[in-house]
């Protein structure tokens, strides 16, 4: 029976790959399931004929070929697009990944200077309880008179006004010289 809707026990329409459209030639050996589907489509188109203008079916197709024509074109221009995108980025994709691992060096180095910052702190308030609060009381006194303006403009080696210029080689001196002999080193540019 050609409009039973099944073929070999599947639903109709589901016999081609992906589900879609009649089978394959000497898929079924029905080719009266085509014709009959043929027929359904055109007693369709026969039937909605006398409820829409003529006319206005020529524009709608008119409309339609417009739009096909636009989205081809888009369509190759966007595939034009990934082509050349695709051969940029296997271009700087050995770029991307040394810079991705530097980053990652960096990460890992400055999180090592991050705890050493963080123990000589702990260390300094251990042996003078209050005086980092003390400093940073002071560097933001010195701010707001103008002491951040002179500090960034002091030249290299110059010191600002509140910093220490290496001290007296004391134990704080010792700290700070422990402190970068324990950071590892990163992976160097």
């Amino acid at each position: 029976m050609a409009g039973s809707g099944k073929r070999g026990g599947l639903p109709a329409g589901e016999g081609a790959p992906g589900g879609r459209g009649p089978p394959a030639a000497g898929e079924s050996g029905r080719p009266s399931e085509a014709r009959g589907a043929a027929e359904a489509g055109a007693r369709a188109v026969a039937g909605l004929t006398g409820l829409v203008d003529s006319g206005r079916v020529g524009e709608m197709q008119a409309a339609q070929g417009r739009i096909l024509a636009h989205l081809q074109e888009a369509n190759g221009l966007l595939g034009a697009f990934n082509d050349f995108s695709e051969q940029r980025y296997a271009a700087v994709a050995p770029e991307l990944a040394e810079a991705t691992q530097a980053l990652a060096g960096m990460q890992t180095d400055l999180y090592a200077i991050l705890k050493k910052i963080t123990a000589m702190k702990r260390k300094i308030e251990e042996r003078s309880p209050g005086l980092l609060q003390r400093c940073d009381s002071e560097f933001a006194a010195a701010a707001t008179v103008g002491g951040a303006a002179a500090a960034r403009e002091a030249a290299p080696g110059e010191t600002t006004p509140g910093a220490s210029a290496g001290g007296d080689g004391g134990e704080e001196g010792g700290l700070q010289a422990g402190a970068a002999e324990d950071v590892p080193q990163g992976t160097g540019n």
